[in-house]
């Protein structure tokens, strides 16, 4: 990945970077095209021209939604990595290189591999269930091993005693909502879809005896008015206000309304959303990534979360959300591809070392694609 990253780089340097033409609807699904191999979906075309677990989930509702040919091509992926990780007697990873078809988790086993995995799956449909079935032994034992890697027995939180991959993976990351929302988010899809063991619920208990997948959340992290990023620190965060509420775990619209404004209030939006963080900090981060590309996951604002940010949004603010997604429209037309990663001028990043760059036409522009085509409808 390390030479995919540098070649890359070296082509952008030379060529600069592949444009498509059009409106940002056809810019973006230019760019989810690019992504098929004909045989799977890759993050990108680009820098992560590799199957990774983490971004098909991000999209697969929105592939669902998006109609062909991207259900067939979602279950065509899936298809294609449960076959690598068991021919290669691997456990769920973070990534898939295409090339030999090799399971590795970058840069640890993550906290969110198995999580999407499932999500996938079911939001695949019939496609999805037929492959759980078909599977059902292999993803058991992966439950069981997830569970035990993962999961703090007495408490049901996300464990402190190891590190462990996330969508935030150039930092050690600890017991974090977003990591906590993938354990919520495993027990409830394994519950209600019947594809492995419960062995999750008990944690997630009301006082009355009710199931309550939020618990957890509310209990450890949520401040009042925001979610703190993570145990032992009131520190506010981009990811920690969004995925509780897009996965559904939570669905009440003040408190949605109270962290959305909190993230607007501090800056986190600015100057297109959504930032990890609004002020640069280096605890937990890798070494190797505080000289290649520091700021990389903290201030830089991030086009994954601010598509679910802006879908967010629109359920509380409808109008102020046009604005936004106009704003994200012009970006995608002016570039002619949707950004990983932004600087705070709004322009594609680039690390003070120039080592390392954005790269372009990320799959989960899905989400953005989804969000705009019903925005057209609404129209």
């Amino acid at each position: 990945m390390g030479l995919r990253v540098a070649g890359v780089r070296a082509h952008r340097a030379i060529r600069g970077h592949r444009r498509f033409d059009g409106s940002a609807e056809e810019v973006l699904r230019a760019g989810l095209e690019a992504c098929w191999t004909g045989e799977v979906l890759t993050a990108s075309p680009g820098t992560y021209r590799h199957f990774w677990t983490r971004d098909l989930g991000f999209a697969a509702a929105a592939l669902m939604r998006l109609g062909g040919p991207w259900p067939a091509r979602l279950e065509a992926s899936l298809a294609w990595a449960l076959d690598a990780w068991r021919r290669r007697g691997s456990h769920v990873t973070t990534t898939i290189n295409p090339l030999l078809r090799w399971p590795i988790d970058v840069f640890d086993y993550g906290v969110d591999s198995l999580p999407w995995l499932i999500a996938s799956l079911r939001a695949a449909g019939p496609g999805g269930e037929r492959l759980a079935r078909d599977h059902a032994a292999w993803l058991v034992a992966e439950v069981e091993h997830y569970v035990h890697e993962v999961v703090d027995p007495g408490t049901g939180l996300v464990r402190s005693d190891r590190h462990l991959s996330a969508h935030r993976d150039t930092f050690r990351n600890g017991s974090t909502p977003y990591g906590n929302a993938m354990v919520a988010m495993l027990g409830r899809d394994v519950l209600e879809t019947n594809w492995g063991p419960d062995l999750l619920s008990r944690h997630f208990r009301a006082d009355d005896g009710t199931l309550d997948w939020s618990l957890q959340l509310r209990r450890q992290f949520w401040l009042g008015d925001r979610f703190r990023d993570r145990l032992a620190t009131d520190a506010t965060s981009g990811e920690a206000n969004v995925w509780p509420f897009h996965l559904g775990l939570i669905d009440e619209q003040p408190m949605l309304a109270a962290a959305l404004e909190t993230l607007r209030r501090e800056g986190y939006t600015t100057p297109y959303p959504l930032k990890f963080e609004v002020d640069h900090r280096r605890d937990g981060q890798l070494l190797a990534f505080r000289v290649w590309s520091a700021d990389y996951q903290t201030t830089t604002a991030w086009t994954s979360l601010g598509s679910i940010y802006l879908s967010l949004l629109r359920q509380v603010e409808p109008e102020a959300a046009t604005g936004e997604i106009n704003r994200m429209r012009a970006l995608i037309e002016r570039d002619g591809t949707l950004w990983e990663v932004l600087d705070s001028r709004g322009r594609p990043w680039r690390s003070a070392s120039r080592l390392s760059i954005s790269d372009s036409s990320m799959l989960w522009g899905a989400i953005l694609l989804d969000l705009l085509t019903e925005e057209d409808g609404r129209r």
